[in-house]
């Protein structure tokens, strides 16, 4: 309009002044801000696309190796170069350790396999009926003496071993003892045969790490791995009465029975023997501290003698503990006892409370039963009880427990 200043016409332009200059703004802001996290973090570009470093691969000093766990609590020892810088990259090559173990342990182990005998039918011979596969391990092998579990010899007359070169021989059944599952086969033929090591089954801590080895389902020589899940427990039914068993998370299956559980160095800490049905991953193996008892007396008196003191008892509750004022922290209640056992014999009764053992204050449950195991047959113990209100100390001497009783499971220690 005419009269009307000049400055007037340029108001409508005023705002894009404004939207320029805080585009200049936030854009140099962007950049700075990309660029301190490229220096920052390389987020440029993503890592598989980013050309390999030199430095990311370690240098062939910076390792020496990894040591095997050892399995009674030596801490692992890693060694490196002491000339490395803080920019390189280190890096620890695990040893794989139970490759050795395997290696140590495998050729002892053996494929059972049960025959029915040949018989004629219809004018004709009918061959070798295979009636059973399991596993085994070789104990002795200047001898060819074998441990599997007695069940698996239950269905066969006729047995037959295969090692895991191939080579396969005749064996014949030395002896069994059906309260343990465990039985001893002879291999017949050769000698010089490899052979397991047994280690102490006392010393492996529960949580260490274990090696089943065996045959399931026909697969030879399977390897499966787990953890020593619990120790001392007790596997009974029908014809079993195994009082110091293994429990573990390796997986066991059927075929695997008789087959070792192994410690990291290879030695033969238990023969697997059951799993449980219920449940995954709940597998048992007998001991092999009771293993190495029974299969040497198999292979010398071809029978089992167990030493017997009669009586059942439980671990004293801490209400009734407190209840009857006893100083001791633990103890076992005799809660029934046999009679005319060496307990009975020896005036033990129910209600009696056992603190102290040969001079040894009771520490559990598996206390009375490993000192009994320990004094073996005629061999003698030293008892302090607690009877209404009194301490009194009585040696009772071990007796043998009558087999009718094993095989039915009663629970008389």
């Amino acid at each position: 309009m005419i009269g009307e200043p000049l400055w007037k016409s340029h108001e409508p332009r005023r705002p894009m002044l404004w939207i320029w200059l805080l585009g200049v703004i936030v854009g140099a802001g962007l950049v700075t801000l990309g660029a301190w996290l490229n220096a920052q973090f390389g987020f440029m570009a993503p890592r598989w696309q980013q050309p390999a470093s030199v430095e990311s691969a370690p240098p062939a000093s910076i390792v020496r190796a990894f040591e095997a766990p050892a399995q009674h609590g030596d801490k692992m020892r890693i060694e490196t170069d002491s000339k490395s810088t803080p920019s390189t990259v280190s890096a620890i090559r695990t040893a794989d350790f139970l490759v050795k173990a395997v290696q140590r342990v495998a050729p002892a182990v053996v494929c059972v396999r049960g025959y029915e005998p040949a018989q004629w039918r219809l004018w004709k011979l009918r061959p070798d009926i295979p009636s059973g596969l399991a596993s085994g391990v070789i104990f002795d092998g200047g001898h060819g003496y074998v441990v599997t579990n007695a069940h698996v010899l239950e269905d066969g007359s006729r047995w037959r071993v295969q090692l895991i070169d191939g080579r396969e021989f005749r064996a014949e059944k030395v002896a069994e003892d059906k309260p343990t599952d465990l039985a001893v086969l002879r291999i017949i033929g050769p000698q010089k045969l490899p052979e397991a090591k047994f280690g102490r089954s006392a010393d492996v801590p529960v949580g260490a790490w274990v090696i089943a080895i065996g045959n399931p389902y026909g697969r030879t020589h399977t390897v499966t791995v787990g953890v020593v899940s619990a120790k001392g427990r007790d596997l009974r039914d029908r014809t079993r009465f195994i009082t110091d068993v293994i429990q573990t998370d390796a997986p066991i299956n059927p075929g695997n029975s008789g087959g070792p559980l192994c410690n990291v160095e290879g030695e033969v800490i238990g023969i697997n023997t059951a799993i449980n049905l219920r449940g995954w991953g709940i597998g048992y193996a007998i001991a092999s501290d009771l293993v190495k008892q029974v299969i040497s007396r198999l292979v010398e008196h071809k029978r089992v003698e167990r030493p017997w003191l009669g009586v059942e008892y439980t671990m004293i509750s801490e209400d009734e503990r407190r209840q009857l004022k006893l100083r001791e922290e633990k103890g076992l209640i005799i809660t029934s006892v046999q009679a005319g056992s060496s307990a009975d014999r020896a005036g033990l009764r129910g209600g009696d409370i056992i603190v102290a053992i040969n001079g040894e204050l009771v520490r559990d449950l598996q206390h009375l039963r490993q000192a009994i195991t320990n004094a073996g047959i005629g061999g003698r113990l030293t008892l302090r009880i607690f009877r209404r209100g009194r301490y009194r100390t009585v040696t009772v001497r071990i007796g043998t427990m009558p087999v009718e009783k094993v095989l039915r499971n009663e629970g008389w220690r």
